[in-house]
């Protein structure tokens, strides 16, 4: 469809009634949402302080060819735990998630990885930094299970290699930038991951042939 001018287009999200709608600004920039409409958030007015905040995110990343800047109002937290898979989800992590204000994402290559770094920016210091120890213990924890001896021999031992490489790249910190307060989570994602993380998804069963049904015919005597 098109609105204003622009092209926007909407597409649906996998196994829900939900939507996402984009459409390009530039050549160099998208806005991107998952609100009813696209065209209110486009045409609402932004005052100068405001738009100087997006400014200041964009100008931090701005070394990194792929990333992404996020303003959140205390959804990103439940989502995370509603897609995470029953082992993995923490209701503590997810309500200091939605503490924050502004999430950040970063990607940059290093030779044959890539570095991500993640960060979750709020007013509080005591969020970011709870955040900070629930990450580091979820590190802690995700290590001593990748050395348990039954998870030794359930892993191949390349894919458990790669998942502890991984692992052992991460690093959390916090950064206080006076007005607001962050916590930042690096890690490096190798080829040897991708493979371990695409080897452990299920293969898609294939679809159910149609059986051929004998012909009928009518037999007159």
């Amino acid at each position: 469809m098109s609105r204003g001018g622009k092209e926007i287009f909407s597409v649906p999200v996998n196994g829900s009634a939900r939507r996402v709608t984009f459409t390009f600004l530039r050549n160099n920039r998208i806005a991107l949402t998952n609100d009813a409409s696209l065209e209110s958030s486009l045409s609402a007015p932004h005052g100068e302080s405001d738009a100087q905040a997006w400014r200041e995110r964009f100008r931090r990343l701005a070394g990194s060819p792929v990333f992404a800047v996020v303003r959140q109002d205390a959804g990103a937290g439940a989502a995370l735990s509603a897609r995470a898979p029953g082992g993995l989800q923490s209701p503590q992590l997810s309500a200091l998630i939605d503490q924050l204000q502004w999430i950040t994402v970063a990607g940059k290559p290093e030779s044959d990885r890539l570095r991500v770094v993640l960060e979750g920016e709020g007013t509080s210091d005591a969020p970011t930094r709870q955040l900070s120890d629930v990450l580091n213990g979820l590190l802690v924890l995700a290590l001593a299970g990748l050395h348990d001896q039954k998870l030794r021999q359930q892993l191949q031992p390349d894919v458990r290699e790669a998942y502890l490489e991984m692992l052992k790249s991460a690093d959390v910190s916090q950064i206080d930038r006076g007005e607001t307060k962050s916590v930042r989570l690096i890690f490096d994602v190798t080829p040897q991951f991708l493979e371990a993380a695409r080897a452990s998804i299920p293969a898609a069963s294939p679809p159910p042939q149609n059986k051929v049904l004998p012909n009928k015919s009518t037999i007159r005597n």
